[in-house]
This record gives structure tokens, sequence and C-alpha cells, in this order.
């Protein structure tokens, strides 16, 4: 199979859990040791973007809380 830019590609299938069984074009220019730690390096940042999520939606909370607070001792 040959890439758009003329190299041959080869054709892959992916065993994550984001797309098991999904067949993708590749070329084999990444080294064994890159192969092995993006796949960890994908996880951590999905963790981090999790949790900075729930960091956001927590601090809206407490802002939330705060206003509702604040308008009680007011009145």
């Amino acid at each position: 199979m040959h890439c758009y830019c003329g190299r041959i590609a080869q054709l892959k299938t992916s065993w994550t859990s984001d797309n098991p069984g999904r067949r993708f074009q590749t070329y084999p220019s990444i080294c064994a040791r890159a192969t092995a730690i993006i796949p960890g390096l994908l996880r951590r940042f999905k963790a981090r973007d999790e949790e900075i999520h729930g960091l956001k939606k927590r601090t809206r909370m407490m802002g939330a809380m705060l206003v509702f607070l604040l308008c009680r001792v007011l009145r």
C-alpha cells in the first residue's frame, strides 16, 4: 500500500480501548522505545485532563456556594 507521498505504508490494526479493530496506515519510522513510551504518556495526559475537568467543576460549585452564602449573610 502506498501513501499519498509515494512511500510504502504498512496497514496495522489498533487494539486500544478507544479504537479496537480499527485499521490504519503507518510508517515504521519511530523507534521501539518511543512505541513503548507513547501509550503511557497518552494515559497520563488523559488522567491529567480528567483531573483538571474535575477541579474546574469543583471550583464552579464552590463559587456558586460562596455566592449563595454571601447572599444569605448580606440579607
